[in-house]
């Protein structure tokens, strides 16, 4: 095989380093019988060896780590071909599952990048087999080794989750035979209350941004987080969602603005006075042209990864012992419209959630007592004025019989 696979008979083929696997195709080797085929749509350095080599009886070599996967043994020399069986393991199948979540179901790389560790963190446990062996006893004993890791409900509900997505991206694209997902039952969640901020914590979180300079001079890092905080606060926007924005996003007439939101769908959201008077105070402080409506001091689109700092160091000095995040603040608009009587499915709208179960799940169970014999002493009354002048007026005697 030449300088491709060197010293391929003292070492296994697992070990081969894949710079020495160059593009090109073998079709024969002094040694039985390697074959080399380039299997990647992409151009991309994937290869099979289908071969017979001594002291390995199943040598495999496959993916886009060059690690020795998915091989089948042969005595004879033919190239791959389509009709050929290829056990695909699901490591291999990772790669065209990250594009399929991102072409087909507009998933975010954020995750994206979740589904990904997911699926790296299963088969950590239960190796790398072909995604056509996996079946209920590999989940059965996942779920058993998650609970030896004292690991919670919602981690391995996750993984679970992520894994169902790869079989059936396993079963309707490359119409593989696998296990039916209906099978494989992912731990109940227990609910997590929802944590929001009181109108108090509020005031005092905000209160708590810096706004100015030890000069005196307004810090324009301060007026920006202060009108992505009223912003948030405002519209229930998701962090990603906010932080996507540009400056003619917002109509100032309408006092709203329309967003692609979470699973790409377009929505309306909708701003009130006070969170557009902040933007504008931050807005009159930018001396650049960049579109975005939340930047950096280097004029570069705010990120999540620098924005949570921001709420750590403010929660901090607002003596907060909440851990006050984003997507908290999203919670805490939720519930003050709902606590001023909006109706759910309004909430459910602004909110963007595409089901009203996913909104009544996390916001019907927060009202208190008290807020509930208020509203059952607003709502319950009965109009009985019509009534009690029917009971004045006596019912006409009947008929005598002539």
């Amino acid at each position: 095989m030449g300088s491709a696979l060197p010293d391929v008979r003292q070492r296994p083929l697992l070990y081969v380093p894949a710079p020495h696997i160059q593009r090109f195709v073998v079709r024969a080797a002094p040694h039985k019988t390697v074959d080399l085929s380039s299997r990647s749509p992409e151009s991309a350095l994937r290869v099979c060896v289908v071969g017979s080599l001594p002291g390995h009886r199943n040598p495999v070599l496959c993916g886009v780590t060059y690690r020795a996967r998915n091989m089948k043994t042969s005595t004879t020399s033919k190239p791959m071909t389509n009709e050929e069986p290829v056990d695909l393991t699901i490591m291999a199948l990772v790669p065209g599952f990250c594009e399929y979540m991102t072409a087909e179901r507009h998933l975010s790389p954020k995750t994206i990048r979740g589904y990904h560790e997911a699926v790296r963190f299963f088969v950590k446990l239960m190796d790398d087999i072909p995604i056509t062996a996996l079946r209920l006893p590999h989940v059965i004993t996942f779920k058993s080794r998650m609970s030896q890791r004292h690991a919670g409900e919602s981690r391995i509900a996750s993984i679970l989750n992520a894994v169902k997505c790869l079989l059936v991206y396993a079963r309707d694209i490359h119409q593989l035979s696998v296990l039916d997902i209906t099978s494989i039952k992912a731990p109940r969640v227990p609910r997590r209350n929802v944590v929001y901020l009181s109108p108090d914590e509020v005031r005092l979180f905000t209160e708590a941004i810096p706004l100015r300079a030890w000069s005196g001079k307004a810090r324009r890092s301060g007026h920006c987080f202060r009108a992505l905080v009223e912003t948030l606060l405002a519209t229930g926007m998701r962090i990603t969602e906010a932080l996507s924005l540009d400056r003619e996003s917002i109509d100032r007439v309408r006092q709203e603005a329309v967003i692609i939101g979470k699973g790409n769908k377009q929505r309306t959201v909708f701003f009130t006075e006070r969170a557009l008077e902040w933007v504008d105070r931050y807005l009159a402080l930018r001396t650049d042209s960049k579109p975005a409506l939340f930047v950096s001091l280097n004029n570069t689109r705010l990120t999540i990864d620098a924005v949570e700092p921001m709420f750590r160091r403010t929660r901090r000095w607002a003596g907060l012992d909440k851990a006050v995040t984003p997507h908290m603040l999203r919670h805490t608009a939720a519930t003050n419209l709902l606590r001023n009587g909006c109706p759910i499915g309004h909430i459910k709208e602004i909110l963007g959630h595409e089901n009203l179960m996913t909104t009544c799940r996390y916001y019907l169970g927060i009202l208190d007592k008290v807020e509930t014999k208020r509203a059952h002493a607003r709502f319950s009354q009965i109009d009985v004025q019509a009534g009690s002048v029917m009971a004045d007026n006596p019912a006409p005697p009947p008929p005598t019989p002539s």
